[in-house]
């Protein structure tokens, strides 16, 4: 009998405990599925994915999107198959997911690219779905999501950081930095001399690398920036000395550059100078 006692009560913690573990296992093993629903979902909507979104989206979908339209599933699926509901790009990041048994529930935040009855927008949405676990799968029968303010510009993309930009330019062309220069110019740089001689940024800065193009002295003034969104023309005068193939010359020139808002920076893309136009040549 005493060994009947301390037996029965030491079987049912174990079993507890195995229960409890199976339990946890699931629990975590359905995390990750609901996780990985998640982001097959937004996949299958930039995609168009119609097959998808069937296996992925419930019958009994309630969709609300961000400017207060909502969708069930057929009509939702369906303006992603004929194009009027075109999500170039969803980058998202989810912020909270829970289990509780055969409901899902997830919190998160989505940067959205979409063309919208050929209207084209970007924007920032704050999100919550819910999920059932319904044959053997994970499917999503309620969004909502929520617009969010439009974030404050980044403090150089205006007029002053253009202008800063140009001038950032011509102090590393002086000092020979070359990595700054790698920072300040665009991969497709068209960069054209008052010579007539137009080069990429690899040869630009392969001719400041090897010495065959040294600056002395740059003396640059701003006269115009004119802004249209993420870029900007900056125009000037410039007086420089430098050395090339080992022969110095002092020239004055009217520049224009041409900058991008590329990856939080600005970069510049078109440069082109001249001699200043001189009314006393013209006869």
């Amino acid at each position: 009998m005493k060994t009947r006692r301390t037996t029965l009560p030491a079987a049912l913690v174990l079993l507890a405990a195995l229960l409890s573990g199976t339990c946890l296992a699931k629990d975590n093993s359905r995390e990750a599925a609901l996780r990985a629903a998640e982001i097959a979902r937004f996949e299958a909507n930039v995609n168009a994915d119609g097959a998808a979104l069937d296996r992925l989206l419930d019958a009994g979908l309630e969709y609300s999107h961000s400017n207060g339209k909502v969708d069930g599933k057929s009509s939702f699926v369906a303006s992603i198959k004929d194009g009027s509901l075109h999500y170039l790009s969803l980058e998202p990041a989810i912020e909270s997911l829970r289990v509780f048994g055969d409901v899902g529930v997830i919190r998160g935040l989505v940067h959205v690219r979409v063309t919208l009855d050929g209207k084209t927008s970007e924007f920032d949405i704050g999100y919550s779905d819910v999920w059932l676990w319904k044959d053997g799968r994970w499917q999503m029968t309620e969004w909502r999501s929520t617009r969010l303010p439009d974030a404050a510009p980044p403090a150089d993309l205006n007029e002053a950081g253009a202008r800063a930009a140009v001038l950032a330019r011509y102090d590393a062309a002086l000092r020979g930095d070359l990595a700054a220069l790698d920072r300040l110019l665009g991969d497709d740089l068209d960069y054209c001399t008052f010579r007539g001689e137009c080069q990429s940024k690899q040869q630009y800065i392969g001719e400041v690398q090897s010495g065959r193009l040294k600056y002395q002295s740059i003396e640059p003034t701003i006269t115009r920036v004119k802004m249209a969104g993420e870029n900007a023309t900056v125009l000037g005068r410039v007086a420089v000395t430098a050395t090339r193939d080992g022969v110095e010359n002092t020239v004055n020139l009217v520049y224009m550059a041409v900058l991008q808002w590329r990856a939080g920076r600005w970069q510049m893309v078109s440069f082109s100078s001249a001699l200043p136009y001189d009314k006393k040549a013209v006869r």
